[in-house]
């Protein structure tokens, strides 16, 4: 048996090829031969993926020359972490972490941070993730959303569990109060949303809220486009954006699955 040092680059004839730090991928420390062992098991019905398979289907057309660190294995568990990070030279600057849950049967998208919007990078991710999930069978797409994330996830088909719904509602009826007009539908089917009591609350309503296209003057333009003029912005995303919630996607619901498959198929506006 080998003899194993803390050093994450060591070089270590012993191990498969897969377990070697590559120019692009490195673990965040050594690993043993169980835990060697125990990722052939996992995928070895999982596509027989090696760890730089995964990085490079991850982060698949992801610009600025990333390198990647695998971290945090957890055989326990059943769980680690791929952390992303762009060249520091190239524009755009990005960063990332992909924790794969194989418990839970779950990708989980913690962050992603860009110093440049337009660049698509989100809906590349994304597609990249749910292709991964497919292929590793994975029962849900877990998101944290924030920002202009806190609406675009919302429109993509992600909900947040109950209790996280129930703390989401009292900010939005807040931000519903400093609006102006709007329609009496979409005052209607607030006010189902938002004044139900607790025990009926739907997390999957934040769906609909989403979809509201009324026209309301924005307050976070700027969260969009740094330069824009005092502009109108539709009811769904003038209520969503800027919040903080984690939530998760069925890809198992087919009716789910394709309202992901189409909001990564719509052009950004």
């Amino acid at each position: 048996m080998p003899s194993h040092t803390n050093d994450p680059n060591i070089q270590v004839p012993e191990w498969p090829q897969r377990f070697r730090k590559l120019p692009h991928l490195s673990f965040d420390r050594s690993l043993g031969t169980g835990e060697v062992d125990w990722w052939c098991r996992e995928f070895a019905d999982r596509g027989n993926l090696q760890p730089a398979d995964l990085v490079d289907l991850l982060f698949r057309d992801m610009p600025s020359e990333p390198r990647f660190i695998c971290r945090t294995l957890d055989t326990g568990r059943r769980q680690f972490n791929i952390h992303a990070e762009s060249s520091f030279d190239r524009l755009p600057r990005w960063s990332g972490c992909v924790v794969v849950d194989l418990r839970d049967e779950a990708l989980i998208w913690d962050e992603l941070s860009s110093s440049q919007r337009g660049f698509r990078l989100g809906r590349r991710m994304a597609r990249n993730i749910l292709d991964v999930a497919t292929r590793l069978r994975m029962r849900l797409m877990r998101i944290s959303a924030e920002r202009v994330g806190s609406y675009l996830w919302a429109e993509a088909g992600f909900i947040p569990e109950h209790g996280v719904w129930l703390d989401l509602r009292p900010g939005l009826r807040n931000r519903l109060r400093h609006l102006g007009e709007i329609s009496h539908r979409s005052a209607g089917i607030l006010e189902r949303i938002l004044r139900c009591r607790d025990a009926d609350a739907d997390p999957g309503d934040i769906r609909i809220v989403a979809s509201l296209d009324d026209l309301v003057e924005s307050r976070f333009q700027d969260l969009v486009r740094r330069d824009a003029e005092p502009a109108k912005a539709r009811l769904g995303k003038e209520l969503l954006i800027n919040l903080h919630w984690r939530g998760a996607l069925d890809l198992g619901n087919p009716q789910h699955r394709r309202r992901l498959e189409e909001w990564l198929d719509m052009p950004v506006p």
